[in-house]
């Protein structure tokens, strides 16, 4: 029967609940990392937001999504086109892991871009300095309608993509995942990012800040407004970006105080190259956040040669405090603001962190090892 195994046919359906062709996120990842696979034989399909039936209310559209993708590759196998592997995001797997003879037996891959469960206990538990806690309604409805979809899924899967090590110890402690059945993977960032890095002038005033991320709670934004707010009234030069938030400018600068809003310049997701000379013209890259999974902001941010400021509880095999970022407690406003002003006054400290940055990202993180990575898993789930 391995040998038999042997013979399936290298074909991937990627499912994943998000409009295709994002620049950054959820879309960006799973495209460019099935992408790096065609060297190694593996043909990609995918079923997305954009192939969801146009009669399904919007209210259930995140519902009906893993209902949708079972029968998607459901009608493959009837067609005499099974898919051998299934990579589905973990809220919308519960379809899949059950009844898979239907579907010809494919293995399934549950991606995670930060765990559900691991989020939703630190908002249980979150204090004055920690994410928003869940409302009232949340606290009954993402349990019963979506939390448990992704534990199940997680549980049930044939192998597991998470991208931190944070996220892996909760797959093994919590979830009961067998580690051998966990890839650990971090996006790498694009080349043009990595491009800019010999343009960067280290030695000029350091007088800009740049976030870059959705505009959302969990990304630490209230601490990084509360931090700005105090920097601002210290050094009247001091200008603050934000690139990508997924809301219109005027939104997010209704955020600050309104003396502030002049300072803030808020981009529009960019092409790659577009956003690469947006943060050659930033001195300091800042994300707060309390939960991740492996954002792509900030390998693309310390690809440019840029040094970070970033919280200490994720993506501890990429950080390296002191060397290639600072580590921040999350939720501590008062420890940014010490951050920013020790980068703002020292320029060799800034060029020894954005150098080593640009080195770690670009050396340890790339598409070759990324691609070697994936094809491992996946050529293993072959022989199931």
């Amino acid at each position: 029967m391995g040998n038999l195994g042997q013979l399936k046919p290298k074909r991937v359906l990627v499912a994943h609940n998000v409009e295709r062709g994002g620049r950054g996120g959820m879309a960006l990842m799973m495209e460019s990392m099935h992408a790096a696979l065609e060297e190694f034989g593996w043909q990609t399909e995918y079923f997305t937001a954009s192939d969801l039936s146009a009669d399904t209310p919007p209210r259930l559209r995140r519902y009906g999504f893993t209902w949708q993708a079972r029968r998607h590759a459901r009608q493959a196998y009837l067609a005499g086109r099974p898919y051998s592997i299934v990579n589905i995001h973990e809220p919308a797997g519960v379809a899949l892991v059950f009844g898979k003879a239907a579907l010809g037996n494919p293995a399934i891959v549950a991606m995670s871009h930060g765990l559900e469960q691991r989020y939703w206990e630190m908002r249980l538990q979150s204090g004055s300095s920690g994410p928003e806690p869940p409302s009232l309604k949340e606290r009954v409805s993402f349990p019963l309608l979506s939390l448990w979809q992704s534990s199940l899924t997680l549980r049930r899967a044939d192998h597991v993509i998470c991208s931190n090590e944070v996220d892996k110890q909760f797959l093994v402690d919590r979830l009961r995942v067998e580690p051998e059945k966990i890839t650990l993977l971090l996006h790498p960032a694009g080349e043009d990012f990595a491009r800019v890095a010999p343009r960067r002038d280290y030695t000029r005033p350091c007088t800009k800040i740049v976030f870059s991320g959705t505009w959302t709670g969990r990304k630490g934004i209230r601490q990084l407004i509360e931090s700005f707010t105090v920097l601002a009234a210290k050094y009247p030069q001091l200008q603050l970006g934000i690139l990508g938030a997924g809301l219109a400018a005027d939104r997010v600068r209704a955020d600050f105080p309104e003396p502030l809003r002049a300072r803030i310049a808020v981009y529009s997701s960019a092409s790659h190259a577009e956003a690469a000379e947006i943060l050659l013209d930033y001195d300091i890259f800042l994300v707060p956040s309390f939960f991740e999974g492996g954002p792509l902001t900030l390998t693309e941010a310390m690809a440019s040669g840029m040094p970070a400021i970033t919280t200490s509880s994720w993506m501890r095999q990429l950080v390296q405090d002191g060397e290639n970022c600072l580590l921040i407690p999350p939720g501590d406003a008062a420890a940014i603001v010490r951050a920013v002003e020790r980068l703002m006054q020292d320029a060799g400290l800034r060029e020894k962190m954005g150098r080593q940055a640009h080195a770690d990202v670009t050396q340890k993180y790339t598409w070759r090892a990324l691609a070697e990575r994936i094809d491992k898993a996946y050529s293993g789930l072959l022989k199931l």
